[in-house]
């Protein structure tokens, strides 16, 4: 995985960092490598984005066909969705942010 220079780690949160395990795993099955473009930055102008909670990534998505990036986003849905991410494929990148909605929850609260 690679970060690009402008990337912030700091402040990201763990669910953040699952999704980037799972997003690396779905990458190399298929034969790329990830990129992340985006953590807890650039967001300062959308107070409201959860990049700046650090609860969401970019990953570049320009150095993969679109017959194989299909398949990269079904598989990065059908791990990440059910636990409480959204997966969003944009022009330029894949977001993946998590807020989980409806009983889902990838951290377990404990007593």
């Amino acid at each position: 995985m690679k970060f690009k220079h402008s990337v912030v780690h700091a402040g990201v949160q763990a669910p953040c960092w699952y999704a980037l395990g799972v997003i690396e795993v779905c990458y190399r099955h298929r034969g790329f490598e990830v990129v992340v473009t985006s953590l807890a930055d650039s967001h300062e102008n959308r107070p409201a984005s959860l990049h700046n909670q650090g609860l969401a990534c970019d990953i570049r998505i320009r150095n993969i066909p679109a017959s194989t990036l299909a398949f990269i986003v079904s598989d990065i849905k059908e791990i990440l969705e059910p636990v409480g991410y959204d997966i969003v494929l944009e022009n330029n990148h894949i977001h993946c942010e998590y807020q989980p909605k409806n009983g889902e929850n990838l951290i377990e609260e404990t007593d």
